[in-house]
């Protein structure tokens, strides 16, 4: 799956395994139709998740949904408009 290999080989997530790389994404795409907003996807994925810079969070958000919920594209884009990455 184009998912896990992007997020376990290319990124280098700490997921433990497969299936957990491709539970936490699914997670990913529930948040959004439970209509949280990027913003707080992006602080959730940023606490769970190493590497958690604002890009590798960014990297994992953007795949789960265009892999794993696509139709859920939209929301996310129009969820993200006007998002300010915190102060470092």
């Amino acid at each position: 799956m184009e998912y896990v290999y992007d997020v376990m080989v290319r990124r280098h997530y700490n997921f433990a395994n497969p299936d957990e790389a491709v539970k936490y994404g699914y997670g990913i795409c529930d948040n959004l139709r439970g209509n949280a907003s990027y913003a707080q996807i992006m602080g959730d994925v940023k606490r769970d998740v190493m590497p958690n810079d604002e890009f590798a969070a960014n990297y994992l958000v953007s795949y789960a949904v265009n892999l794993l919920c696509p139709a859920q594209i939209w929301q996310l884009r129009n969820s993200a408009a006007g998002y300010q990455p915190p102060a470092q």
